[in-house]
């Protein structure tokens, strides 16, 4: 299995961020936000790690450079952000095995990544999205929303809902089949957005019959597109401290 680390993104809703940074190197526990999803790679016996880097992206590599403990790094440049789908599309020449998704710009308090690896590997599910349970409509609609069935197999997904009914939020954490891949070229671009969306992409998965599930992958989820994401995460610094399942060594 791989690590696909998605941080190409600008964070331009981001007041406060110097022009300089990167969202992702916002300091969390004294070590920048994309230092975690690394742990989580190492944690979960990544081969390797893969980073789609677009704005300040040498600042990403002069600081991780080219591995991390003993995982090896590569970087890959989108120049154009046009979504995360096409981030993956970039990556795709890395993506030779199964591989784990993981958004630079979320954040996650005890997180249950291992679980979900052994869901994934031990089932022969097609894919498994991390989600956060009952949350209400105006959280679903900063990422999207997820509906599935008793077992936990996901029939809908929808990016950004306006109107969603409270219930199941997905977060960018997901194990995908390889052959995911082979979707991309078939799914649009967002009328208004100009965006490919993750949720589009595996849902092409599932409406050609392949079994993607829903698993909780957290016990508390941020995400760092707005200043008052970045607010929350102070919090942080005063109470729990997110570390991977076993230990890394650094």
């Amino acid at each position: 299995m791989k690590a696909l680390i998605l941080a190409a993104g600008k964070g331009s809703r981001l007041a406060t961020l110097p022009d300089g940074e990167n969202k992702c190197m916002i300091r969390v526990n004294g070590q920048p936000l994309l230092y975690y999803h690394m742990l989580r790679a190492v944690d979960l016996q990544a081969e390797q790690i893969i980073i789609v880097i677009g704005h300040a992206g040498e600042t990403i590599k002069q600081h991780f450079g080219s591995y991390f403990q003993h995982l090896p790094i590569s970087y890959v440049w989108q120049t154009e952000l046009t979504g995360p789908v096409s981030a993956i599309d970039i990556a795709s020449g890395y993506l030779d095995q199964d591989f784990v998704l993981m958004l630079a710009d979320e954040y996650f308090v005890h997180p249950n990544h291992i679980q979900m690896q052994q869901l994934f590997t031990q089932t022969g599910l097609f894919g498994l999205c991390g989600i956060i349970e009952g949350q209400p409509p105006q959280s679903i609609q900063k990422t999207y929303a997820v509906l599935a069935d008793d077992n936990g197999r996901i029939y809908q997904l929808t990016e950004k809902p306006e109107h969603p009914a409270a219930g199941m939020k997905g977060t960018g954490l997901c194990f995908l089949r390889k052959e995911i891949l082979h979707y991309i070229p078939h799914i649009s671009a967002h009328q208004q957005r100009r965006e490919k969306d993750l949720p589009a992409l595996i849902q092409q998965a599932i409406d050609n019959g392949h079994e993607v599930h829903a698993l909780s992958c957290c016990e508390r989820f941020y995400n760092l597109n707005l200043f008052e994401d970045c607010e929350l995460l102070n919090a942080i610094e005063q109470a729990d401290i997110s570390m991977p399942e076993r230990q890394a060594t650094s």
